[in-house]
């Protein structure tokens, strides 16, 4: 037997979807800085974990990281019927543990790293 469910954490109506950005950033429109701008702006998905806080993964030889989507669809294609919620950018940052950085759309063609050194002037 397994849970399928959403949770949103903000219902703030002025988040975006953060694929736009993705593409932008991939083609070298904007630049990492723009980039996390509009991270902390947009709603994004992750996996709802067992326990509070966020699902962090630990990577051999590499920094923990927590796995973020930009889209539900792409969340869905990705990780099938796991529950999952959805939250601003902004949101994650400021539960995120210390030296833990973000993968976004893990498991696409184009995934991203955010690296826990670009957001410390976030939290």
């Amino acid at each position: 037997m397994s849970a399928i469910g959403a949770l949103t954490l903000s219902t703030d109506a002025a988040a975006t979807e953060l694929g736009h950005a993705v593409h932008e950033l991939v083609t070298r429109q904007i630049d990492i800085d723009r980039f996390v701008d509009r991270f902390l702006v947009s709603r994004v998905y992750v996996l709802c974990p067992v326990r509070p806080g966020l699902f962090v993964m630990s990577r051999p030889g590499g920094a923990p990281i927590v796995p973020v989507w930009s889209t539900i669809r792409a969340l869905r294609h990705v990780m099938g019927g796991f529950g999952w919620l959805a939250c601003t950018g902004a949101e994650l940052v400021v539960q995120l543990p210390a030296g833990v950085g973000f993968l976004i759309d893990d498991g696409l063609p184009c995934p991203i790293a955010l690296p826990s050194s670009v957001l410390p002037k976030h939290r």
